[in-house]
């Protein structure tokens, strides 16, 4: 066997100049080779694995064109295939079981807006993958974490304490987090979830309310909601089995809001550094460990981080990133800001704080809805969307 080293002109004409391979050649030769292989295998490999946990944006939003929209998620590969995938027994399209708390906040005043959210957002259970925290709780009580149907508890998250009450229960006191019924009256919703606060929103109700969930058996991810926050369930749902896998870590995901989507000069933007970021308050959830990480927060150090410049606290979504991001190891974030299910006044729907406006809403995404399920691939660009104000 020989090898061409070069070519050497004889005569006009270009020829091949030959010698034989030593052994050393050849050794050298199957070394390289060998090598080379072995590292395009390794890059092959790692490609694989990562574009299959972590789906990028991909390709145009164009009406009429089958939306190729994915949740932009910068993540690390998931602990092992068997903790991703696990059987959900008595269904048949079971086989992702991350559990998704989803927390509407509310007040206790807000009797008829829960009532509306009820029988609109609430009405459909997605094949009993949609269920109250309570009934959540209580089947878990009778099966293994994984063989549950309902994959996507709610509560509403009411503050249940008076005037005398504390703002938030962040250190561990001994005093109970959650009160069977308002200190003012009779618990006559049994969905709803009563923290031993006083009524407030940017004072410590919302990591009391993480604080409490990330305590719950069987919870992967908790989320926060606004109630004038209208959530496409079905999609919410199809959201959890396809992107979030079981027993997750560091894991923050929402509606992605830098510097210059808050706005500079105005606080709490004053403070908010180039570079980091928060999901807005409208709609955000965290992994269940770092529910359990922001109560290892020192009072004084949550005290700075909640200041916006304003004399006080900040805004609850600002203070909350503020504090995630505090963390010392990586956190993962799942942006879905091109790839929004639910509505709220950052689209123009600032009518989703009446009725009217409300069910007007829900109503074009349930005919939407309709036409996504009869085939309409256009549909669910009118559900699923891109915020506005999202480059790209």
């Amino acid at each position: 066997t020989i090898l061409c080293e070069d070519m050497a002109e004889d005569n006009g004409s270009a020829k091949p100049r030959h010698r034989p391979r030593t052994a050393a050649s050849t050794a050298v030769f199957f070394l390289v080779g060998s090598a080379a292989s072995i590292l395009i295998s390794a890059i092959e490999s790692r490609i694989d694995s990562r574009s299959k946990v972590a789906p990028l944006l991909s390709s145009s939003h164009l009406p009429g064109v089958e939306s190729t929209w994915r949740p932009e998620i910068y993540r690390r590969p998931p602990p092992s295939p068997s903790r991703r995938l696990r059987p959900i027994e008595s269904s048949e399209d079971a086989g992702f079981d991350a559990t998704f708390l989803l927390g509407i906040f509310s007040t206790q005043d807000e009797r008829d807006r829960r009532d509306l959210i009820r029988t609109t957002m609430l009405k459909d259970d997605v094949g009993g993958r949609v269920c109250a925290l309570g009934a959540f709780l209580a089947e878990r009580g009778t099966k293994t974490h994984g063989a549950q149907r309902c994959t996507v508890p709610y509560t509403f998250v009411v503050g249940g304490g008076d005037e005398s009450s504390p703002t938030e229960r962040l250190d561990d006191d001994g005093s109970p987090l959650t009160l069977e019924k308002p200190l003012s009256g009779e618990a006559e919703e049994d969905d709803v979830l009563y923290l031993n606060v006083r009524e407030n929103m940017v004072e410590g109700k919302v990591p009391t309310w993480f604080r409490h969930a990330s305590s719950l058996p069987g919870i992967d991810y908790i989320a926060k909601s606004d109630s004038d926050t209208l959530v496409s369930m079905p999609h919410l749902v199809e959201f959890v089995g396809q992107y979030l896998y079981p027993d997750d870590e560091r894991a923050y995901g929402g509606f992605v809001v830098d510097r210059q989507m808050c706005g500079r000069q105005a606080p709490p933007c004053v403070d908010l550094r180039n570079g980091r970021v928060y999901m807005a308050g409208q709609f955000y959830f965290l992994s269940s460990d770092l529910g359990s990480y922001i109560v290892t927060i020192p009072s004084a150090d949550r005290q700075r981080m909640g200041s916006s410049g304003m004399g006080g606290r900040g805004l609850e979504d600002f203070e909350m990133g503020t504090m995630i991001f505090s963390h010392p190891e990586p956190v993962d974030l799942v942006a879905l800001s091109g790839h929004k299910f639910w509505t709220h006044g950052d689209q123009g729907a600032q009518h989703l704080k009446t009725a009217e406006g409300w069910n007007a809403e829900f109503a074009r995404m349930e005919r939407l809805r309709e036409a996504e399920r009869g085939g309409d691939a256009g549909a669910r660009n009118g559900v699923v969307r891109r915020a506005p104000n999202w480059p790209g």
